[in-house]
């Protein structure tokens, strides 16, 4: 027993990951209908509960509430709000230009269904995986890992809306658009660093991106929009990081 909780202690990550597998899968089995809307939107609570679980085993009431706590600190300068609603607009409006759009409407459920999912997904990757793998790493490397666990965690959905049978092209399309998650959450992490680890931009950034992907159709219907998506994203990226940086930096609020 007391080599398990050592190991457990010395390797979070490896233990978010398993629970983050098992509670994806439970969550979307909760309603016995697979992956479709409602279970999309209940399993995006995974990496909350993740997070939770496995803050509970590591340090107890405490880490818990260490980790809730990122969803409160929201005096943290007005910019990071600003920079964080206009990013995805940026991104939405790469894809409107190219593609056209039409716009989709969403009820007050949805969008409001989007926002507690993003929350949920947020708390698990910039809530407990980003701190605890700068612990160790550097906020590059720790944002590479966050990126790749965030965008396997998806695979199960891109392959329900990307793939049409042409594994070649899927896999093409895929890595494209994993490429453009990495990229956003290098940038993530810069804000989250700069915003005193307030997970808060992340979730309006998050959230934003969301409900912007469901009002402008079609947005990612092509590997060509898929490619002016990433080019952006990754754009974005590099101007944040050259802006800002991506170390510690405590921000006087404004």
């Amino acid at each position: 027993m007391r080599k398990s909780l050592d190991f457990i202690k010395k390797s979070p990550i490896v233990l978010y990951c398993l629970v983050l597998v098992l509670a994806t899968v439970a969550l979307a089995l909760f309603d016995f209908s697979g992956i479709n809307k409602s279970s999309i939107y209940i399993s995006q609570l995974a990496p909350a509960l993740t997070a939770i679980s496995v803050s509970g085993i590591l340090g107890g009431r405490p880490e818990v509430k260490k980790l809730i706590n990122r969803l409160a600190l929201w005096h943290i300068g007005l910019k990071w709000y600003v920079i964080s609603a206009a990013i995805p607009i940026v991104m939405a409006i790469a894809n409107v230009i190219y593609a056209g759009f039409r716009i989709n409407a969403i009820t007050v459920i949805t969008a409001a269904s989007l926002i507690v999912g993003c929350i949920g997904e947020e708390l698990g990757w910039r809530g407990f995986l980003l701190p605890q793998l700068q612990i160790r790493h550097s906020p590059l490397k720790s944002s590479l890992v966050v990126g790749i666990i965030w965008e396997i965690w998806h695979l199960p959905l891109r392959i329900v809306i990307l793939y049409t049978g042409d594994v070649p092209a899927f896999l093409v399309e895929y890595v494209v658009l994993a490429t453009a998650t990495i990229a956003l959450s290098i940038t993530i992490t810069s804000i989250y660093n700069n915003a005193r680890e307030s997970i808060i931009p992340s979730v309006l950034l998050h959230s934003v991106n969301n409900i912007l992907m469901c009002i402008f159709i079609p947005l990612q219907t092509s590997l060509v929009q898929t490619l002016i998506f990433t080019l952006t994203t990754a754009v974005i990226a590099g101007f944040v990081v050259y802006k800002y940086g991506l170390s510690y930096g405590v921000q006087e609020p404004q």
